[in-house]
């Protein structure tokens, strides 16, 4: 039994991504892991083991009670799933500090990254290049309340949000400085592959691509054997700043002070590391 951690930022794909590769007969899904409100989250597997001894609670047991959880994720992937080889476990960027070393210095990077070295476990990360269009995206989420849509759900009467520049521009920043900042703690670890949800779709809400695919099953190890169609599509389709009222001002006030490929692929970018 195998255990792939996907990394990813929210509003990145990833459980379009993740309904995909559990359609794969040797794939299992836990889903989110440290969503507390979920049955099977690390948290509620922590809460039980602390129940029967409180020692489970000392910051010198985190990292052995990841390692713990990990096995029980592959037990029900077994019980529920008997051909299953391989166990995805969906681990938000925003959650990689909830694993921590005892008494560990400010600022050092998560343990998380030790015990994926130390237990070779295959590492996704999912990444969104256009980081304005995921906080386009995370606001509309949050403000209806819907995170995800059935496939052909109408959208046509959506209201537009309105973005204040100078918040929309810090968000943009912090994704791209948190993307780097996995590359880089990331680099040279030879088990590891990185998607993009620009190249996830062979078309706007289409299929998944088929290369995409292809390229996932010989990183696991797995028969190419994906549903490639999405039983969710994308919140935000086309050109994202098309949900945004103030569009115009995000346009000049934003846009030029992210790097290409990081807004809407529908506005012209000025790089300002270019000059």
């Amino acid at each position: 039994m195998q255990t792939c951690i996907l990394l990813s930022k929210p509003r990145s794909g990833a459980t379009v991504f993740r309904h995909a590769l559990k359609s794969n007969p040797v794939v299992y899904d836990m889903g989110e892991i440290f969503n507390e409100s979920k049955r099977r989250s690390f948290f509620q597997f922590t809460a039980k083991k602390i129940v029967k001894d409180l020692t489970w609670s000392l910051p010198s047991k985190s990292m052995q009670l990841f390692e713990l959880y990990v096995d029980y994720c592959g037990t029900i992937a077994q019980r529920e799933k008997p051909a299953c080889e391989v166990v995805i476990l969906d681990v938000k960027y925003d959650h990689l500090h909830f694993i921590h070393r005892p008494w560990q210095r400010f600022g050092a990077q998560p343990a998380l990254y030790d015990l994926i070295r130390t237990n070779r476990w295959p590492v996704i990360n999912l990444r969104r290049l256009s980081v304005l269009a995921a906080a386009i995206s995370n606001k509309l989420a949050v403000r209806d309340g819907i995170y995800h849509l059935k496939t052909g759900t109408d959208r046509s009467d959506r209201e537009p949000i309105e973005l204040d520049p100078e918040a929309t521009l810090k968000s943009c920043t912090a994704m791209l400085s948190e993307s780097a900042g996995i590359a880089r703690a990331l680099e040279g670890y030879d088990n590891y592959l990185e998607l993009t949800y620009e190249t996830l779709f062979e078309v706007e809400g289409g299929q998944l691509s088929s290369a995409v695919l292809a390229k996932v099953a010989g990183f696991l190890g797995v028969p190419n054997k994906f549903d490639p169609s999405p039983a969710l599509e994308k919140v935000v389709k086309g050109d994202p700043l098309q949900y945004v009222k103030n569009r115009n001002e995000i346009v000049a006030k934003v846009v030029p002070h992210l790097p290409t490929g990081a807004s809407s692929p529908k506005v012209p970018v000025v790089n300002s590391q270019s000059g």
